[in-house]
């Protein structure tokens, strides 16, 4: 009887411990789903002519929901995951910051993906957006093209970490090696191919375009179509702007 009576209010606490779990985990995606409704946001805003008006309000509105979800719940992999994104959107303020809290938002950013990256070591995703932001921030060291190498290896097709690893690399070209260089240009070239669509090429192409590489990269397009006998459709749309 004395260990029946013991196990009741033992019970009960297990009940209770998760039953509060749960709760904090529901609170934690709601501040999550928040944060992530205004990315989407922005992310329809930066394929639109008109590009991106992002204000620090909207930004930091986004970031202490992200933390929100953390306190909620510590090391969640996807909170961590998007909190690094969002340092990258900071890029995107109509009204950038100074730049001492540029360089803390970016490290926050860095740590976060990396601390998300501990839990889930194959996400291509969170690999390309650590090498985009490592660009972003001017740290096109070797740590940036080991990140791009990670992601390409771990989710080659991943359509937005593809658009991720292109933007970081082709946003660095000036610091890359030949080598480097290379096997940059060998992705892009898979990848104008293989994404069978005109917006994606398109997308590449304009990345290209502000890096000055647009000529060269269509030409040897160019070229390589008339061993083939036909470009496809699609990149020659891109190249030629129509």
């Amino acid at each position: 009887m004395p260990l029946a009576r013991l196990s009741i209010p033992f019970f009960l606490l297990v009940l209770l411990t998760l039953a509060l779990s749960s709760v904090s985990a529901l609170f934690g995606d709601v501040q999550w789903a928040w944060a992530k409704q205004s990315e989407q946001r922005w992310q329809r805003q930066s394929q639109q002519s008109t590009g991106v008006s992002l204000s620090e309000s909207e930004w930091q509105a986004a970031h202490n929901s992200l933390q929100k979800a953390l306190w909620f719940s510590p090391g969640h992999p996807d909170y961590l995951q998007a909190l690094g994104r969002l340092s990258s959107w900071s890029y995107w303020l109509v009204d950038p910051v100074d730049h001492d809290d540029q360089v803390s938002i970016s490290e926050q950013g860095i740590d976060s993906l990396q601390q998300s990256l501990q839990a889930r070591p194959y996400w291509s995703y969170a690999w390309s957006e650590l090498a985009l932001l490592k660009a972003q921030s001017g740290q096109m060291d070797a740590s940036m093209w080991q990140a791009l190498q990670a992601s390409n290896e771990t989710g080659p097709w991943e359509r937005q970490a593809l658009l991720n690893r292109l933007n970081a690399g082709i946003g660095s070209w000036n610091q890359l090696s030949v080598e480097q260089r290379r096997q940059l240009l060998a992705w892009i070239g898979d990848s104008l191919i293989g994404v069978n669509r005109t917006d994606f090429s398109r997308q590449v192409v304009s990345m290209l375009d502000r890096q000055g590489l647009k000529r060269g990269v269509c030409q040897s397009f160019d070229d390589w179509a008339k061993s083939e006998s036909k470009m496809p459709a699609h990149v020659n749309t891109a190249c030629r702007g129509k």
